[in-house]
């Protein structure tokens, strides 16, 4: 009972010396307030445009053949848009800026559990930011179609190595088959060899064949980037809020220090 009496003593004694230097703590709050304010309103403004871009898995995985990445990793591709050869890419498009520049005006987020990325692009002026939030979108999507591109390309390469190796295992067979007598097991077993090396042949072909025909779809800007109205930065009410509590905070403990230093002198003897 005691220990809940002195604490209630201590919070309104808190409380009380709060009150006495109220000026202290609404002096520094208004300075820090003013000065936030003041260092938010010469800042540049920055403006931010964002599109909107689906990103589809890039399937080229015909039955039994090809092996090749179809699953998106969101947060792989979030930093694939973030890559200098993306930037190389966009700044193609954005003729003045170099593609180092860019980098550090691009971000790329995604909502969760969804194949929707963000791009977004910052600039002092509302058309720079939109064409710089539309050039990597589709500068993204480029990239990603010459990825799959070359890994289609390289991936007909290994087919058709295969296909030559197993057409040469496939002929050795057929010739040893022929060397020997007809109806004698070695002979059956040779044309049984033959007859599946053919059939591995025929599967390797066909999905050349597939990866030939097949259309690289590595998505779509869904929205483009539209040109922002008002800046995203700075953000004055929230600059505004963050001097008032930095100012509170600092009154608050310049009120305490004030009033430690005066019942320091008061109980020091003359």
């Amino acid at each position: 009972m005691a220990d809940e009496h002195d604490s209630a003593f201590d919070v309104l004694d808190s409380l009380d010396v709060l009150f006495r230097h109220k000026w202290i703590i609404v002096g520094l709050a208004t300075i820090t307030l003013a000065a936030a304010l003041l260092v938010s309103y010469l800042k540049d403004p920055v403006y931010t445009s964002t599109g909107k871009v689906l990103v589809k898995p890039i399937a080229l995985n015909p039955p039994g053949s090809v092996p090749l990445a179809s699953v998106i990793n969101m947060p792989t591709e979030v930093e694939v848009v973030r890559s200098l050869l993306v930037a190389e890419i966009a700044a193609k498009e954005l003729s003045e800026v170099d593609p180092q520049v860019a980098l550090g005006r691009v971000s790329a987020t995604f909502p969760a559990d969804s194949q929707i990325m963000l791009i977004s692009y910052s600039d002092a002026e509302p058309a720079a930011a939109q064409a710089g939030a539309q050039a990597f979108s589709t500068a993204y999507l480029e990239f990603r179609s010459e990825q799959a591109a070359e890994a289609a390309s390289a991936a007909i390469e290994h087919a058709t190595s295969q296909i030559a190796s197993l057409k040469r295992d496939a002929n050795a067979a057929a010739r040893e088959a022929q060397s020997l007598p007809p109806a004698s097991s070695g002979r059956t077993e040779a044309e049984n060899r033959a007859a599946q090396l053919n059939g591995q042949i025929a599967g390797w072909e066909n999905s050349v064949a597939l990866l030939n025909i097949q259309a690289v779809d590595a998505g779509q800007v869904l929205v483009p980037a539209g040109r922002p109205v008002s800046p995203s930065s700075p953000n004055h009410r929230l600059d505004a809020i963050r001097g008032l509590l930095l100012g509170l905070g600092l009154g608050v403990a310049g009120a305490l220090v004030v009033d430690r230093a005066a019942k320091r002198r008061r109980r020091s003897p003359p």
